[in-house]
């Protein structure tokens, strides 16, 4: 390769100002160049001259717009359909999981606040009154309808006895005191025994729906209170058979108790050790366990009864079904309670544990 005076380079050596070419017989013709370098011949074959050039003026004079694009096609909307779609999922998942979060964390709130209200209420209960007593004499209160049914007398010891001791002071006066911010309250349950975890005060309402998640206070509560059927008379004394429903709480509230000791291999021998204790305004009613069983339907609470006759066939049907085979005397003029509460089974949505217990004793207030 040669450079001219211009120094362009050529693909062939020239000399002078000349190039010798074959032709196509195979001779060499002259091919002239003027001063500027170009063919003065007009001879197309012949091949440009290339001009030397420093890398920087390359890069500088390089235009991005003479590349060609490889690709030509519709361009990737970033975002489609689909896109939109998975967006809306995730917002939706995000949303559902936070609400269950606060949910959750809600439910654990006030189940604590709760039991802490409770608390307050049985550490009152358990404390004796430091105010002395005023001796009363032998003249019990008016009678209770409940003694005529029974066909004994208020001073018969099998049925009743009066508290002296004022073991019960506290209790009435706690008693009278929630039943002033609150007309619903019915009583007090305390089970002993096997279930000591029932410990709880009881309320009544117009229908069975308005405490199942309203606390004593008539807070929202997921624990619900426990309380008496609205069909059951505010006079404890008045009812045959006095229903009581409260929920069976993982947390180990409520009724959550009937369940274990339902549940507990132990269930048959502890029976006889336990004793239920309905503390009302009026007396203190005391009954131990007559029967229990797990029930899908709705007769064991039925409240009211077409005579005796029909009251001692029921009676006979909760001895029959009853997983206990305790052989309890009774009559048409025994009174009951009974203690319902879900058994959280997925698939028997309306079953629940049954527990019946049998009046054995009145106390009364000295």
């Amino acid at each position: 390769m040669a450079k001219n005076k211009y120094n362009a380079i050529w693909d062939e050596p020239v000399t002078d100002n000349t190039e010798k070419a074959a032709g196509d017989n195979g001779s060499e013709n002259s091919v002239l160049f003027d001063d500027a370098g170009n063919d003065t011949m007009g001879r197309e074959s012949q091949k440009a001259p290339l001009l030397e050039a420093s890398f920087e003026e390359t890069v500088e004079e390089f235009d991005l717009s003479e590349i060609k694009p490889s690709y030509t096609g519709k361009k990737a909307r970033i975002i489609n359909g689909m896109f939109v779609v998975r967006m809306i999922l995730l917002i939706a998942c995000a949303s559902a999981f936070m609400y269950c979060v606060y949910s959750i964390a809600d439910r654990v709130i006030k189940s604590i606040e709760n039991k802490s209200i409770i608390e307050d209420l049985i550490e009152r209960t358990n404390q004796q009154s430091v105010v002395p007593r005023v001796p009363k004499n032998n003249t019990l209160p008016k009678a209770l309808s409940l003694y005529d049914a029974l066909g004994v007398t208020e001073e018969d010891p099998t049925y009743t006895e009066v508290d002296t001791a004022g073991k019960y002071d506290a209790f009435l006066s706690t008693l009278m005191d929630l039943k002033k911010t609150n007309s619903d309250i019915y009583g007090w349950i305390r089970c002993k025994g096997g279930m000591l975890g029932i410990d709880y005060p009881i309320v009544k309402a117009k229908d069975n729906s308005y405490y199942l998640y309203r606390n004593f206070r008539k807070e929202d509560s997921p624990s619900g209170s426990i309380f008496a059927d609205f069909r059951n008379s505010f006079t404890h004394s008045d009812n045959y058979n006095t229903v009581f429903y409260g929920h069976c709480m993982t947390d180990g509230s409520m009724f959550r108790s009937v369940k274990d000791w339902f549940d507990s291999p132990t269930r048959n021998t502890t029976a006889n050790q336990i004793t239920i204790e309905i503390i009302t305004p009026d007396a203190v009613y005391v009954y131990e366990i007559f029967a229990t069983y797990r029930s899908e339907g709705a007769d064991f609470i039925t409240v009211s009864f077409a005579n005796p006759g029909k009251y001692v066939e029921f009676l006979k049907s909760l001895q029959k079904k009853s997983v206990l085979k305790r052989n309890i005397p009774f009559d048409a003029n025994s009174r009951i309670i009974t203690l319902s509460t879900c058994t959280n089974v997925s698939y028997k949505p309306d079953e629940r544990y049954v527990v019946h217990g049998i009046l054995t004793k009145i106390i009364k207030y000295g």
